[in-house]
Protein backbone atom coordinates (compact mmCIF):
# COMPACT_ATOMS: atom_id res chain seq x y z
CA UNK A 1 0.00 0.00 0.00
CA UNK A 2 2.05 3.08 -1.23
CA UNK A 3 -0.64 5.12 -0.52
CA UNK A 4 -1.01 4.97 3.44
CA UNK A 5 3.15 5.64 3.16
CA UNK A 6 2.30 9.18 1.86
CA UNK A 7 0.07 9.99 5.17
CA UNK A 8 2.10 10.10 8.26
CA UNK A 9 -0.61 10.54 11.07
CA UNK A 10 0.30 13.00 13.78
CA UNK A 11 -0.63 12.65 17.46
CA UNK A 12 -4.11 13.98 16.95
CA UNK A 13 -5.62 10.79 14.75
CA UNK A 14 -5.48 12.86 11.65
CA UNK A 15 -3.25 12.53 8.91
CA UNK A 16 -0.81 15.60 8.03
CA UNK A 17 -0.54 16.11 4.02
CA UNK A 18 2.56 16.56 2.22
CA UNK A 19 1.77 16.25 -1.28
CA UNK A 20 -1.37 14.13 -1.62
CA UNK A 21 -4.70 14.90 -4.56
CA UNK A 22 -7.63 15.15 -3.67
CA UNK A 23 -8.87 11.80 -4.60
CA UNK A 24 -6.59 10.41 -2.05
CA UNK A 25 -7.99 12.79 0.37
CA UNK A 26 -11.67 12.12 -0.77
CA UNK A 27 -10.91 8.06 -0.49
CA UNK A 28 -8.89 8.27 2.78
CA UNK A 29 -12.33 10.51 4.23
CA UNK A 30 -14.63 7.94 3.04
CA UNK A 31 -12.33 5.07 4.50
CA UNK A 32 -12.56 7.03 8.03
CA UNK A 33 -16.41 7.06 7.58
CA UNK A 34 -16.64 3.76 6.72
CA UNK A 35 -14.49 2.59 9.88
CA UNK A 36 -16.37 4.79 12.02
CA UNK A 37 -19.79 2.83 11.33
CA UNK A 38 -18.23 -0.36 11.00
CA UNK A 39 -17.56 -0.35 14.68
Amino acid sequence: MKKKDKLAMSHSGYPQFESVDINELESWKNKVIEDRYKS
